[in-house]
């Protein structure tokens, strides 16, 4: 493949990534907080016709492609645009029906279908199994397919983490944990709030002593109770606000994390910002199942190109 135009559209973020085809390397970059809730939201707002829907969406994804050609002095007209995550749903560009689990890895089994006439551009869609969804980690699992030629376990962390279940180089069942999402739904919008801030200049040793502090309490199985603590930790002055913030991911991550079943091996798809978190906790509960890390950036751009060149061209056109 020639060069082409990445785009990972979750539900809060965009990402938008000019790519070299054929190394996979990423040449120029766009990140926006543009995700589809919100572009989903502006839509309705205009009170469009249906048939200018797709148009609107992409008028979105070109303001920062038009910011890379701009930047690189380039022409982008021409390249080929492959989308991925929540682009697919509901709220997104065009609804795109799930495949049904289980899938193969190698991804020609995925819908993917052209949404554009006037120019090359490719809608990857989700995947269900009968009481469970996701949009764009099936991407994810696509570029590490090479990795994942035999039996494994993997999550893929975020917003709503994903336990996947591979075996025979397809995937055949997954699970949706909350986690991130309940995080922010406490640290930000709830009655603990105000005991909970984000200080980024914390000692590293500091973060990982109440994060560690966090997902040790997760072994008690009382996540209710324990969250109320972070509002009486600070009232009765046994933790600080800043503290607040690390134990309580900790003790989501690791509440989490203990709904493993008995594994040989894991495999973490994720970004630098969630690996990390994942990995301190993973070594504290289990310090001796072996892990594998993979950068999720890597992983995308490289589930888009083996998606796309497992369909022929007929199925894409």
């Amino acid at each position: 493949m020639a060069n082409f135009i990445s785009c990972d559209w979750g539900s809060t973020n965009l990402r938008i990534r000019l790519v070299q085809g054929d190394t996979g390397k990423v040449v120029a970059e766009e990140r926006s907080d543009e995700g589809i809730v919100q572009t989903h939201a502006r839509w309705k707002e205009q009170k469009m016709e249906e048939n200018k829907r797709i148009p609107f969406y992409f008028s979105i994804l070109q303001k920062y492609i038009s910011k890379i050609e701009k930047d690189k002095g380039l022409s982008l007209s021409n390249e080929k645009v492959i989308i991925s995550g929540m682009a697919s749903s509901t709220l997104g560009m065009m609804e795109i029906p799930y495949k049904e689990c289980p899938f193969s890895l190698e991804g020609s089994g995925l819908p993917m279908k052209k949404i554009l006439s006037s120019r090359e551009v490719y809608l990857i869609s989700g995947v269900r199994t009968k009481d469970d969804i996701m949009r764009g980690e099936e991407t994810l699992l696509a570029g590490c397919a090479d990795q994942l030629k035999t039996d494994g376990f993997v999550i893929c962390p975020g917003t709503h983490s994903k336990h996947i279940v591979v075996k025979g180089g397809e995937c055949i069942s997954f699970r949706t944990y909350m986690t991130g999402e309940f995080f922010c739904l406490l640290a930000f919008n709830s009655s603990l709030a105000t005991c909970i801030v984000e200080n980024k200049k914390m000692a590293p040793q500091e973060i990982q002593k109440y994060f560690l502090q966090g997902v040790e309490d997760s072994r008690k199985g009382q996540l209710l109770q324990l969250s109320f603590s972070v509002r009486t930790s600070v009232l009765l002055k046994q933790r600080k606000p800043e503290q607040n913030f690390y134990y309580l991911s900790g003790l989501l991550i690791g509440t989490e994390l203990l709904t493993l079943p008995g594994l040989d091996s894991l495999f973490i798809i994720g970004s630098p910002s969630l690996l990390e978190p994942y990995q301190q906790a993973l070594t504290f509960l289990f310090p001796s199942l072996p892990v594998t890390f993979v950068d999720e950036q890597e992983a995308i751009i490289k589930g888009q190109i083996n998606i796309y060149h497992a369909h022929s061209v007929t199925q894409l056109r």
